[in-house]
């Protein structure tokens, strides 16, 4: 498993990798670190987000699904990945309803300057409890994805809300005073190409 904040490593294709999250230095939480696996296949790239112990955690009721903005304002799951060098990039969220949760798709043109055209591939993340704990798995198939045979910057995020309202940002890395997932600095990046891209209908 590879530590938080750790901006060497390469991602191998098709092996999964994990990787723990950090929580924003501005936010003091007695949280076990978020997990998260990544892994590609023909049809995309699969992530599991796994939060070990969801005790004192507010979630999402359960039986929401389909898409929904906001999301990031409450216990949810997120995924930013751009082509290296350039400023458009994309942005997945994810919540953790059970069985089937919410999500959201945004395109970006630049730093935080959003499409204004909907996304119309639908997403299905799947959650469900183990132990104390929650995972949540989430595909996203090559045809909302970058270019697979160029270089990527990618950053993989959870945010989580406790009964009381308080709110924790986790990244890979944090590089602003403030929690700020859209800074591309704190992205890591990955080689291609990724191994034998089947877009899917």
């Amino acid at each position: 498993m590879r530590g938080c904040c750790d901006q060497t490593a390469k991602i191998p294709p098709v092996t999964p990798t994990e990787w723990a999250l950090c929580p924003h230095p501005s936010q003091h939480t007695d949280l076990p670190a978020p997990l998260v696996t990544l892994s590609a296949h023909a049809h995309g790239l699969s992530l599991v987000f796994a939060l070990p112990d969801v005790r004192g955690l507010a979630l999402p009721a359960p039986g929401l699904r389909g898409a929904a903005d906001s999301l990031w304002q409450h216990t949810c799951f997120e995924c930013f990945v751009g082509v290296a060098g350039e400023r458009a990039y994309a942005e997945f969220n994810a919540s953790p309803s059970l069985p089937e949760g919410q999500w959201a798709h945004y395109r970006f043109s630049d730093e935080r300057q959003r499409d204004p055209q909907p996304s119309t591939t639908a997403l299905h993340p799947r959650s469900h409890l183990e132990g104390h704990g929650l995972r949540l798995s989430l595909d996203l198939p090559w045809s909302v994805l970058p270019d697979p045979q160029k270089p990527w910057d990618l950053s993989l995020s959870t945010v989580t809300e406790s009964q009381d309202g308080q709110i924790t940002h986790w990244a890979l890395r944090h590089d602003r005073a403030q929690a700020d997932f859209h800074h591309r600095a704190s992205w890591m990046r990955i080689a291609a190409p990724w191994p034998n891209p089947t877009p899917t209908p």
